[in-house]
């Protein structure tokens, strides 16, 4: 059995009920992962590293109100290898209490000589941040943050990226 109907954005779908399963038939074209990704000339990449859901929630929606493309990493992922894979502009990276993961994952980048390169910003609810600036963060924001401070952040880091490259 198959009813066609319209759904509230007005595109026809088609429902299948068989032997009490139901499949809904959607008429949109998948593109293929790779015509999705972005020119190499144009990146607008920002990595947001963290381990808690709600943070990454935060900073990918600072990040697309920014205008920039979001590349979600979990803190413990190997990031290094990420950030060599997607060479973004910024890394936006969580780090909290003493010696934990994220911290160790600021100094892994920091002496990485290609990954050292890219500015990090640093985040924690900790009042940390002569250490995140003496490990290496370009900028160090304490949580809650606030959209105002982050897109300050991001700016100046940006924009310092820009006058080094002209230099």
């Amino acid at each position: 059995m198959s009813q066609k109907y319209k759904s509230s954005s007005q595109n026809w779908n088609i429902l299948f009920a068989n032997r009490g399963k139901v499949t809904v038939s959607i008429p949109y074209q998948i593109v293929p992962f790779q015509e999705r990704t972005m020119d190499q000339t144009t990146n607008k990449r920002i990595m947001i590293v963290g381990k808690d859901s709600h943070f990454s929630y935060l900073v990918q929606g600072f990040v697309r109100t920014s205008a920039h493309q979001i590349v979600p990493v979990n803190l413990g992922d190997d990031v290094l290898a990420l950030v060599k894979c997607e060479k973004p502009r910024a890394i936006v990276l969580e780090v909290d209490l003493p010696e934990t993961v994220g911290w160790q994952t600021l100094r892994t980048l920091k002496s990485d000589p290609e990954a050292g390169k890219i500015p990090v910003i640093a985040c924690s609810w900790q009042d940390e941040s002569a250490r995140g600036l003496a490990e290496g963060a370009a900028v160090y924001l304490r949580m809650p943050i606030v959209y105002s401070d982050f897109e300050a952040a991001l700016a100046a880091i940006l924009t310092k990226e820009e006058n080094d490259q002209r230099s």
